[in-house]
């Protein structure tokens, strides 16, 4: 009796999970179909532009110091939330852009992967840099660190409002020997 319990609970979780399987492979069908057929993007669907403006802030910004276009690029309440609980608004990537460049003068962000999704898109990067500047409060060390990052980026019309990241904070740390 016991194995018969056993064996429903199975058939139902996986007919459970093809049903589930099913619904997203049908979604991405309908999406892809819709894009080859000449409908553009699924509605709602982030795509080229919102792609080029996040391209653009990585570029101008983080790899060559200009924030300037910060405020042109991100909402007047945009919220980038950390892993650690903390939170940077706009004004704060005034700051830390050019404190973290002068700790890692060669400082550069590039997107490996883009994935696009209604409203948002999440990029799948890498930063690298040497640590040869003061600041951060600890004493150059010369080395060189290179970290994955994701982050998942929302947008409100043709600027970013809010976004969550996740940082290699471990293995940056060890690669600058502070660990």
């Amino acid at each position: 009796m016991e194995g018969q319990k056993t064996s429903g609970r199975v058939v139902v979780r996986t007919v459970l999970v093809s049903a589930l399987l099913a619904a997203v492979v049908g979604a991405l069908v309908g999406a892809v179909l819709s894009v080859a057929l000449g409908g553009g993007e699924p509605e709602g669907v982030a795509g080229a532009a919102e792609r080029a403006l996040i391209e653009r802030f990585y570029e101008e910004s983080w790899n060559n110091g200009d924030i300037s276009l910060i405020d042109e690029l991100f909402t007047t309440d945009y919220v980038l939330h950390m892993q650690d609980g903390r939170t940077i608004g706009r004004d704060g990537f005034k700051i830390e852009i050019p404190e973290l460049r002068s700790s890692f003068p060669d400082l550069s962000i590039t997107a490996d992967e883009w994935i696009m999704a209604p409203g948002k898109i999440i990029a799948r990067v890498t930063w690298r840099g040497t640590h040869t500047g003061q600041g951060l409060g600890i004493q150059p060390s010369g080395n060189t660190f290179e970290a994955s990052a994701i982050y998942i980026y929302r947008f409100e019309g043709d600027r970013i409002a809010e976004s969550w990241a996740m940082f290699d904070s471990l293995g940056f740390r060890q690669q600058l020997g502070l660990l």
